[in-house]
């Protein structure tokens, strides 16, 4: 049987794609919205053959994962794109290429020539429709810029992209969002391994980074530019005017977070709502490239679609979503009982629990601020292992991760994960500890904590550290949550009835929307939220998408599906039956 990997943003077509493949004799490995998730499945579980899209999540290419998968054993990749030329042009490794639409038998036809490639180095007919074979790298007939037909080629592929990117951001809700794209968008219609786009401040009188594509994902929001003639970046913002530079001197080193020192670079200011742009889109490359008018163009319209989105997202104020995913229950810090853990800040709708068991009441607080702000939190503070152990008894309360001290005033935090772990508690734990002995830290993780954090410590390192130990989680096969009659595990896609002694295999769109619903709570979720959030804010999915999914799943589940007793559906939305959640999904991380 042979092992695949899909790495697709759309997950209603990534879902039908591992149920096409799964009931012709594949074993699906994994699905990776990201270039990051996609090539960890891949690591882990060392698949046959992949299945690319070229536009990922996050602004990602799909090219990419098979570059960061060259080290892997001999790996069958197949793309699919609605932009086979932009992979014919390119440098992609792989073996050949699937134009989106495409119906199951071609998709399954194809993976079957990228499996003859891989054994014989030949491929036999019949073709699917809009089915490519790549040529081998390194003889790739990529047209040259310097002729009429090439930059005919570029120009269009470039009009491409930019109809496609001002299609994107005037379907989105969030300008983090349409930032992202827009770098990603002016990488590939240039065919330039970095884009950045950087925002002015008036305040710091500098060009602050707000998105890049191709360097690391830390330095967004962090690595600042002068707003001056020093760097080809501030020149553009200085004049007006688009800068080119085709041939920088080895001695200008204008952005220390580069992957490698920058040598060609082009760069075009983003206007603003008034006489002040609003900062400068720009992309660069590391090897000698030659930047023309058309790519200034390209880049420029690029920078006015994204002007007029920027506009519009002043003009509107914060999204409702946005707003929404913000907001926060009024502080009870301090109210009640002294000797009872406190809730210090609740989100609406979906939200997982933490728990912080620290006496230190400034760092409760300032922590419990912090999970606010983020969103997507409900944070519960104890000041001594009593007041945690009340909270773990508590039926009606489930725990996603702990943030647990090490000194506390009744105990060892160290040894209470130890007790913890040895009553059956499997959600993510992280240490807080002011020591910092080697034998700390080796103390800490052998008593069973996921992780461990010295004081002092920045909350960006905490926050990230918890961040991808809850991921980990919620994909490992111990994370277990009790719906009805059935043992519900996310990470393996299934359920278990054990009264029944029978398992129901899920897909990964079926785990995913149940999954959502019980993060949700006992409250309805509306229909179009649950299309967003599940499918991904870039999807077009028609309310009879999701009416069949739920359809689907009433069938596997429910005893009479015309008489549905665990998925409700209920104003507008759907709903899981809270008398057959809660108390026993402590399952999902106390136990």
């Amino acid at each position: 049987m042979l092992k695949v990997l899909i790495a697709e943003d759309d997950l209603l077509i990534a879902d039908m794609e591992e149920e096409v493949l799964t009931e012709h004799g594949y074993d699906v490995c994994g699905i990776g919205r990201t270039v990051a998730d996609a090539v960890a499945l891949a690591w882990r579980h060392k698949p046959d053959l992949a299945i690319l899209d070229v536009r990922l999540a996050d602004g990602d290419l799909g090219t990419q994962i098979a570059l960061e998968l060259a080290d892997l054993h001999e790996l069958g990749i197949l793309y699919v794109t609605g932009n086979v030329s932009a992979v014919n042009q390119s440098a992609a490794r792989g073996h050949a290429c699937l134009a989106k639409p495409y119906r199951s038998g071609d998709l399954l036809r194809s993976l079957e020539i990228v499996a003859e490639l891989m054994d014989t180095g030949t491929a036999s007919p019949p073709f699917p429709p809009n089915f490519y074979i790549l040529p081998a790298a390194g003889q790739r007939d990529v047209p040259d810029t310097d002729d009429q037909e090439g930059k005919q080629l570029a120009l269009r592929r470039q009009q491409s992209v930019m109809a496609a990117f001002g299609s994107f951001a005037l379907r989105q809700d969030t300008l983090p969002a349409v930032l992202k794209e827009a770098v990603r968008a002016g990488a590939e219609g240039l065919r330039t391994p970095f884009c950045k786009l950087h925002r002015y401040r008036s305040a710091q009188d500098d060009l602050l980074r707000e998105a890049g594509y191709g360097w690391h994902s830390d330095v967004a929001g962090q690595a600042a530019l002068h707003a001056d003639s020093r760097s080809p970046e501030g020149r553009a913002f200085v004049t007006r005017q688009p800068v080119i530079c085709n041939e920088l001197s080895d001695r200008i080193d204008f952005d220390p977070h580069a992957e490698r020192r920058t040598v060609s670079t082009v760069d075009v200011i983003i206007k603003g709502g008034d006489a002040q742009p609003y900062g400068v889109l720009g992309a660069s490359n590391n090897a000698q490239q030659d930047y023309h008018q058309n790519d200034v163009d390209f880049l420029s319209g690029i920078a006015d679609i994204l002007a007029e989105s920027i506009a519009g997202f002043e003009r509107m104020g914060p999204p409702k979503s946005t707003a929404e995913g913000l907001q926060v229950v009024a502080d009870e810090t301090h109210q009640g009982s002294a000797d009872r853990p406190q809730i210090h800040a609740t989100a609406p709708g979906i939200s997982r629990v933490v728990l912080i068991v620290e006496d230190d009441v400034v760092l409760q607080d300032i922590l419990a601020e912090h999970f606010a702000a983020e969103g997507g939190f409900t944070v519960l503070t104890a000041a001594t292992l009593a007041e945690a152990d009340q909270a773990m008894l508590d039926k009606d309360r489930h725990f996603d991760a702990i943030v647990l001290d090490v000194g506390l005033p009744d105990g060892n935090g160290c040894e209470y994960c130890a007790r913890l772990r040895r009553d059956g508690h499997k959600m993510p734990i992280i240490m807080l500890t002011g020591c910092n002995s080697e034998i700390d830290v080796v103390r800490g993780l052998d008593s069973g904590a996921n992780d461990y954090v010295r004081k002092p410590f920045a909350w960006s390192e905490l926050f990230a550290r918890l961040r991808a130990q809850l991921r980990l989680f919620e994909d490992s096969e111990s994370a277990v949550y009790t719906i009805g009659p059935y043992l519900f595990r996310p990470g393996k896609k299934l359920l278990e009835d054990k009264g029944k002694r029978r398992r129901i295999l899920l897909t990964s769109m079926e785990a995913a929307v149940l999954k959502f619903l019980y993060r949700w709570g006992p409250g309805v979720v509306a229909r179009h939220v649950l299309a967003k959030e599940v499918w991904g804010y870039n999807s077009r999915v028609a309310t009879h998408t999701l009416e069949t999914h739920m359809y689907r799943l009433r069938q596997k589940m429910e005893t009479d599906p015309h008489f549905p007793a665990i998925l409700i559906t209920d104003k507008g939305g759907y709903r899981l039956n809270p008398d057959l959640t809660g108390a026993q999904n402590a399952l999902s991380g106390s136990r």
